[in-house]
């Protein structure tokens, strides 16, 4: 599966930076997807950031898909189940991409 360039509307992660002290680690947020800025390898996009609390807004977040992403940045959704329906009558066969691998068969 190849990687896909952002799009304005797509669901992504936002790695929130946390505190220096550790009383909030850092964890992925939702985040709607309000603007691309640049296409390619690494794209930047303007984000709407879902917390518990309430929204931000960002116009300029830099993308990181690695394994560890730093705060501040966003990166494509972990796990995107997709289904394949047979035809059959039988259950439909469950895809699981983590990025853009897929992890089931």
């Amino acid at each position: 599966m190849a990687k896909t360039a952002p799009r304005v509307g797509d669901i992504v992660f936002y790695q929130s930076y946390g505190t220096p002290q550790g009383e909030y680690e850092s964890l992925g947020r939702a985040a709607v997807v309000t603007q691309v800025n640049s296409t390619g390898e690494d794209p930047s996009v303007g984000l709407c950031v879902l917390n518990p609390t309430g929204m931000f807004f960002n116009p300029e977040i830099e993308h990181d898909d690695s394994e560890t992403p730093a705060g501040g940045t966003w990166r494509r959704r972990p796990m995107l189940p997709t289904f394949e329906y047979p035809g059959d009558g039988t259950y439909p066969r469950v895809r699981v991409y983590i990025g853009d691998t897929e992890v089931s068969g």
